[in-house]
């Protein structure tokens, strides 16, 4: 591997190896689409390569997140129509009188039931009854829903029964993802999701694919997605989720299987070499896919500061974006963690693809901000924001401590500079940080 474009939710990065040099450039999404920067990079290098361009996205997720995907609908087996929605994750992990759960990623109108039912052994109890398959179709003509996702129960062992639904579907013109396809551990709900969200997520993905497409006929270059393995074809639309996973190999493979603290433009984590059994917990519930084990750390770049419970400035359980961004880009007006870290090292943050959008002259809005939260004097608040850099990197070595036993772990990321001298200093001689020669943001 000596090309790889990752595309996350706000930057896109493309690197380039070849032997002892390295490429590396960054964008922000909003200011430039993806086809023109990957060309613009392709320009500077001095012959194309020869390897497929690796790619990984978090393109999946965030349509997801948005609610940014088509229209759809999802086929189960009679009398489970409200199973996947009875798996929804709380709002909030807080304790509340009247806890409340996440909307799901598909009204109840959208789920239909279809006569049928094949038992754990792959018997036919009840077989597919044809003329209901028939009324759907025609329901999903007179409703425009052209794409649909297919889950009943036990089509792992005996997928008969998806395969029917989903020829009569495509025979009318409706695009199908079916749940058997499925090749990874988990429950049904799990694989009903995977289907649901690899059909939800299929025109965003294809208008990624006509402009890779077009890349690779004016380059002769070629691309492939990929998922936690390194492994995946270029267009499978079973396999969309996967890609979401794709940054996971690039991170974890470089570093002879010690476990990773990444500390990213986007997120802070722990990986590790071995792949995860269980369903990704999304947003929206269990979904299969190809993973690594892994942690996401409770506080993350985009955290936002609130007032606790005792009256006091603290990161919340909320993260925000970079658009409008932290308070240093000159446009939001809720502080973040990396506003924190940006005020701790004299105004300025030396991460390269930050440079272009940090204004000048920012600490007195983000202190003002911090005020509100504190309700105390500007002197008073700059201790604030001193004890809240401490606790970053305390947190995370208490997370690093508790989420991985070996002695020695690698750091990287864009943050990594900046925290892991402090982290280093919580962590003592009980884990050691070493830096990966191969840098990632």
């Amino acid at each position: 591997m000596n090309c790889w474009i990752d595309i996350g939710e706000s930057f896109g990065h493309f690197y380039f190896r070849n032997g002892n040099s390295t490429i590396a450039k960054s964008w922000l999404l909003s200011s430039r689409n993806a086809h023109d920067f990957i060309l613009e990079c392709l320009k500077d290098l001095d012959s194309p390569p020869t390897d497929p361009i690796l790619i990984s996205t978090k393109w999946p997720e965030k349509a997801i997140e948005s609610h940014a995907g088509d229209e759809i609908a999802l086929i189960v087996t009679s009398g489970f129509e409200d199973w996947p929605r009875i798996r929804q994750p709380l709002k909030s992990n807080r304790l509340s009188k009247s806890p409340r759960r996440v909307s799901p990623l598909l009204d109840k109108a959208y789920i239909f039931g279809i006569t049928e039912r094949i038992l754990f052994d792959g018997q036919v109890e009840t077989a597919l009854d044809t003329e209901e398959l028939a009324f759907l179709i025609e329901k999903f003509k007179l409703t425009e829903i052209n794409k649909v996702a297919i889950g009943l129960m036990h089509s792992q062992v005996n997928p008969a029964h998806e395969q029917k639904i989903a020829l009569a579907l495509q025979n009318a013109g409706i695009d199908t993802v079916c749940s058997h396809q499925v090749q990874i551990p988990g429950n049904e709900v799990a694989r009903w999701w995977r289907a649901l969200v690899n059909s939800y997520v299929a025109k965003t993905f294809q208008s990624l694919c006509e402009d890779l497409e077009e890349i690779q006929k004016k380059k002769q270059v070629t691309f492939q997605f990929v998922n936690s393995l390194g492994e995946l074809s270029f267009n499978s639309p079973q396999d969309f989720i996967d890609t979401n996973f794709g940054q996971e190999y690039f991170l974890t493979h470089f570093f002879e299987k010690k476990p990773v603290v990444y500390l990213g433009l986007e997120s802070f984590q722990i990986l590790h070499f071995k792949q995860e059994s269980s369903p990704w917990m999304s947003p929206f519930g269990p979904i299969s896919a190809l993973r690594k084990q892994s942690h996401s750390f409770s506080i993350q770049p985009n955290t936002f500061l609130e007032t606790d419970s005792w009256g006091l400035v603290n990161f919340s359980k909320q993260c925000g974006s970079y658009e409008p961004g932290p308070m240093f880009f000159g446009r939001a007006l809720k502080p973040q963690l990396a506003d924190i870290l940006y005020l701790e090292n004299q105004n300025h943050l030396d991460i390269e693809p930050l440079l272009p959008f940090q204004k000048p002259n920012q600490e007195r809005r983000i202190l003002e901000s911090i005020m509100t939260f504190h309700q105390q004097d500007r002197a008073s608040v700059s201790g604030v924001v001193n004890l809240l850099n401490q606790n970053i990197s305390s947190q995370i070595a208490q997370e690093i401590a508790t989420f991985t036993q070996e002695n020695e772990v690698v750091v990287c990321g864009a943050f990594a500079p900046i925290l892991s001298q402090s982290i280093q200093e919580k962590l003592g001689s009980s884990t050691q940080l070493s830096r990966g020669e191969y840098e990632f943001v």
